[in-house]
């Protein structure tokens, strides 16, 4: 029965990541990447799962307003810029060498500047049975 929920779980994994790149695509943005480098369980705390993506935002490329439910998102800048918008708080610039985190269910996007794409390393912790993003209409 365990075997059949990581099933599932991978199972909506993928297709949350495929409809956030079809959104993008649909969108007419210069596409972004991301390539899973590492998904693992993670035992004896509240959150269940890491997923450890790198992303690669081609320029003027951006991600829509979105969420993380009930995850930490961690984001370390490896090459490039990128804008980090948090609803009600602003925007700011995050440079190579920089990182970021956004807590559980903050409302946020990313993009880049046309003239130059960005390369990031993002760490999720999230408990296993909740999609890695869910995007948010504005």
């Amino acid at each position: 029965m365990n075997r059949f929920f990581k099933t599932a779980a991978l199972a909506a994994f993928a297709f949350t990541a495929g409809f956030l790149v079809n959104n993008l695509a649909t969108a007419r943005q210069p596409p972004v990447t991301a390539k899973t480098i590492l998904q693992t369980d993670v035992k004896g705390g509240v959150f269940e799962e890491a997923v450890v993506q790198v992303y690669e935002f081609e320029p003027g490329a951006a991600l829509p307003w979105h969420i993380h439910p009930d995850a930490h998102e961690i984001a370390y800048i490896l090459e490039g810029a990128l804008t980090l918008e948090i609803d009600g708080q602003g925007s700011r610039v995050l440079r190579a060498g920089e990182a970021s985190h956004v807590a559980p269910n903050v409302v946020h996007r990313g993009s880049t500047d046309p003239a130059q794409g960005t390369k990031l390393v993002a760490v999720r912790f999230k408990p296993k049975d909740k999609p890695l993003v869910t995007l948010i209409q504005r």
